[in-house]
């Protein structure tokens, strides 16, 4: 007698095939036939006719790290059909941590993951792990350990090169980290302490991975004016540090910059013909999200987070802090020129008092108050010590679609949190499946479920999971490829989508006629081991 069987179903497997009709059996919490089968052979049957069925979801880039012990439910993903979060992206994993440095690195990253008041009882990633098991959230997790993490755990947010010593103890912490689960190490070369730190510096830091055998992820250096720069420096630390690469939501940056994504394609298909394991990920909006403190020039961090909070109620230290962001934006040079806020939209902060802020621009808020874009930003990250998230635009449709087009993309959220989230982290995966796919006719329905299944675990080294085959976990999600959509805007981003009918993970029913169900089966994936 088989556990479930989802009957009648197009079967899109995640291969890229053409869909086929046919029932799947499971048991065990594995795909035990695929094929017809008698409804008397089903404990329970989940009637699939005029519906797709798909592996579930793998979102290959998520700040979920803290949400997912807050909300282990994971509602914003499943009703997606989101079955893994990939967590420790951009270089800001939550472990190794320690007791002299969790604090502020905690601190550091409020604006980002969410949740800054949450505690953190881990120290290695081991036990970050163990507290995700034991919170038994309803998705699978699979984690990287970060660059910027394992700096701050060894230097702080020191604004100079790692000694001998420093760097090995950094080499160590990432070969641990990975031989506990660690699926590889992740970077962000545009966020402090990281963005200190030489191609030299990285490449020995990514060789430690590769001797543990993890992949190299990367938020490049720069997205705008030095965007294929950039990314030739990413190929340079994969060819030299041999190891695979993956570039963390590819795009480009400001009008400027517009176009050069068909540049950097280019280097990523000649690299991929010279031997270069290259791939990426990419989200379908125009809009960006992030920590507003990402405005900040490096130099501000130096001291840490406290002193800098404190520092940001000083006029001399505003002044000066103007005056540099006024030349420059590490990064982002051309996301925002000085005056014109009007793109940026606050996303999330902590205290009630700035609550009314959520959803309003810097440059709503700056005319509220009497002041300019600038120092709103100061007087925000003051009051909320730096965990404000933000949504800026700066891209165009043409070069997302490129991107999104490419055969190496995967399709990824990259969700942060807050009250007034970026619409991403509701909708990003019907958005592709029903505007993109349906409307647009971007690529066919085939092809983007590839993009969210096989090509995301076969990234990772999943060999049981992202396809429809005997034996793989009983990751799957069925959907009405007619009406799923995202319904998630920037206006009014909290809502979910439309046309996930039924989810599952590891062979339990996560979402049955679009209303979860309450079920918590999800694992935490390790690198290496059996899952």
């Amino acid at each position: 007698m088989l556990d479930i069987v989802v009957a009648g179903g197009q079967v899109i497997d995640g291969t890229g095939n053409p869909w086929f009709r046919a029932d799947l059996g499971i048991s065990g919490g594995r795909i035990e036939r695929v094929g017809q089968i008698a409804p008397a052979e089903a404990a329970r049957i989940l009637d699939a006719r005029g519906l797709a069925v798909s592996p579930g979801f793998i979102d290959m880039h998520t700040h979920s790290d803290i949400a997912l012990l807050v909300e282990p439910g994971a509602e914003v993903k499943i009703r997606q059909g989101v079955t893994t979060e990939v967590l420790g992206a951009d270089g800001v994993s939550v472990a190794p941590v320690t007791p002299d440095t969790r604090d502020m690195w905690r601190g550091r990253l409020g604006g980002l993951i969410g949740h800054p008041t949450k505690a953190w009882s881990w120290l290695t990633f081991d036990e970050y792990l163990g507290s995700l098991e034991r919170a038994r959230t309803a998705v699978n997790v699979a984690g990287f350990v970060g660059h910027g993490t394992v700096r701050m755990a060894v230097m702080g947010l020191d604004s100079r090169p790692p000694s001998a010593d420093e760097l090995q103890r950094m080499r160590w912490l990432i070969r641990q980290a990975i031989e506990e689960g660690a699926f590889g190490l992740s970077d962000a070369l545009i966020y402090a302490p990281a963005y200190y730190s030489s191609t030299s510096d990285i490449i020995s830091l990514a060789s430690a991975a590769a001797e543990s055998g993890g992949i190299y992820m990367t938020h490049i250096r720069s997205e705008s004016d030095d965007l294929v720069e950039a990314l030739q420096e990413a190929l340079e630390i994969g060819a030299k540090a041999n190891l695979p690469v993956h570039i963390s939501h590819h795009k480009a940056a400001g009008p400027q910059n517009w176009g050069k994504v068909q540049t950097t394609l280019g280097l990523m298909d000649e690299a991929r013909a010279r031997g270069v394991d290259i791939t990426c990920d990419a989200y379908p909006y125009l809009a960006a999200a992030f920590g507003l403190d990402l405005f900040l020039p490096q130099w501000a961090f130096e001291h840490g987070t406290d002193p800098l909070v404190r520092n940001l109620r000083e006029p001399q230290f505003r002044q000066r802090l103007a005056a540099d962001m006024a030349r420059h934006i590490p990064g982002k040079e051309n996301l925002c020129r000085w005056g014109n806020w009007d793109g940026v939209l606050v996303a999330g902060v902590v205290t009630d008092a700035n609550r009314k802020c959520e959803g309003k621009s810097i440059a709503q808020i700056a005319q509220e108050r009497g002041t300019d874009g600038v120092s709103a930003v100061f007087d925000l990250l003051a009051d909320e010590k730096l965990a404000v998230a933000v949504t800026a635009f700066w891209g165009r449709e043409e070069d997302v679609n490129a991107v999104l087009r490419h055969r190496t993309t995967m399709i990824c959220s990259d969700g942060v949190f807050g009250g007034h989230p970026h619409p991403r982290l509701y909708g990003t995966f019907p958005r592709v499946l029903g505007p993109l796919v349906r409307d647009v006719r971007l690529f066919s329905m085939e092809e983007a479920v590839r993009k969210m299944t096989s090509l995301p675990a076969q990234r990772l080294g999943l060999r049981d999971r992202g396809l429809i085959r005997p034996g793989m976990w009983a990751d799957l999600v069925v959907f009405d490829p007619v009406t799923v959509t995202d319904r998630s805007t920037y206006a009014d981003p909290r809502q979910y989508p439309i046309g996930v009918e039924h989810v599952l993970v590891n062979g339990e029913i996560v979402v049955h006629q679009g209303v979860p169900t309450g079920a918590r089966p999800g694992k935490a994936l390790r690198h290496g081991m059996p899952s």
